[in-house]
């Protein structure tokens, strides 16, 4: 089985942490590689078309990977980064909101597990992670 590769970005504003809206849940923006691009490049990108925002990323935050029989296998990439400005693009039709949402409130936006654990570990110990789940012994989420 092929790994689905992606990255995303961790953009925080004091207490408040960037997420996005498709049509089934909230995360940090995030999206999978193209071809020839770097994880790093992948953050940039996913940043900018799902925020609007042009978005730097700094270093990278964690790496999460998980597999099930639904989902198959994925290994992401996430990025702290910082918005340096507003581009004059689109943005991705399939997101519906954008907004900062207090970090105390992040279960109340998000509860996949591979998402929510080391995002949740980042934001307080600010150190590299990697974190790994097999989604068929154990929940989805939390």
């Amino acid at each position: 089985m092929t790994h689905k590769l992606a990255a995303g970005v961790i953009v925080l504003d004091g207490n408040n942490v960037l997420l996005v809206k498709d049509d089934k849940d909230w995360g940090v923006p995030k999206g999978g590689t193209e071809p020839g691009e770097t994880f790093m490049q992948t953050a940039i990108r996913e940043g900018r078309e799902e925020t609007g925002y042009e978005i730097v990323a700094k270093e990278v935050a964690f790496v999460t990977e998980y597999i099930s029989k639904e989902y198959g296998s994925y290994l992401q990439v996430y990025y702290f980064g910082e918005i340096v400005g507003k581009v004059n693009e689109p943005l991705d039709p399939d997101i519906l909101s954008v907004k900062f949402v207090p970090i105390e409130e992040l279960r109340e936006y998000m509860s996949f597990r591979p998402w929510v654990l080391p995002l949740e570990r980042w934001i307080k110990e600010r150190r590299l992670g990697y974190y790994s789940y097999n989604l068929d012994e154990v929940s989805y989420l939390i």
